[in-house]
């Protein structure tokens, strides 16, 4: 005969594994997230009259079905507030050519009409600024959002797609880096 399981209440058991890792050191845990390979996005957005984005690349696919994405935004970023009005952004993956602009929206003294200058843009249904020369640019209209310390998690639908074709932008270990292909020399 079986017995009877006890339940678990899971909110208790979230809490021990949460105190636990409380206590890994915040730089220990900076030096690790260092090491993996992201892929490098400006993230954009409009809100009235005012446009602007950032440099990201705390993005990630949450599922296909529906189309869904989560981009973590420092909440200090000039272009935060834009995403927080106007409920909606573009996220824009960068090509090996695109290291400049990487950097340029990275300035965060620098104003937002001058990150745009010498960039052709198009406006996607959302009415959210896309690099007309994007590896790939999703139009985002955000769902959820949650503060979380010193960033904004935002899970957004994917409204729309434009697919372009070059080799990725890459960051790791405080540089841009590149796709290497199998066979490839250094």
């Amino acid at each position: 005969m079986l017995k009877a399981m006890t339940s678990i209440n899971t909110e208790e058991v979230l809490m021990v594994r949460v105190k636990s890792l409380a206590h890994v050191d915040a730089s220990r845990y900076r030096d690790a997230m260092r090491r993996v390979p992201a892929a490098v996005t400006i993230v954009t957005a409009r809100f009235e009259d005012e446009a602007n984005g950032l440099t990201a690349t705390a993005v990630c696919s949450v599922t296909a079905d529906p189309p869904q994405v989560l981009v973590c935004v420092n909440r200090g970023a000039t272009a935060e507030s834009l995403i927080a009005k106007s409920r909606r952004f573009v996220v824009n993956f960068l090509s090996e050519e695109h290291e400049d602009r990487a950097r340029r929206f990275s300035q965060s003294k620098l104003a937002g009409h001058a990150r745009f200058d010498g960039i052709s843009w198009i406006e996607m249904s959302t009415g959210s600024p896309a690099m007309a020369d994007a590896i790939v640019a999703l139009d985002c209209s955000v769902n959820t959002d949650l503060i979380c310390g010193t960033h904004a998690i935002y899970l957004a639908n994917v409204v729309d797609v434009r697919v372009g074709d070059a080799s990725p932008l890459l960051y790791r270990a405080g540089e841009f880096c590149r796709l290497r292909r199998q066979g490839e020399s250094p």
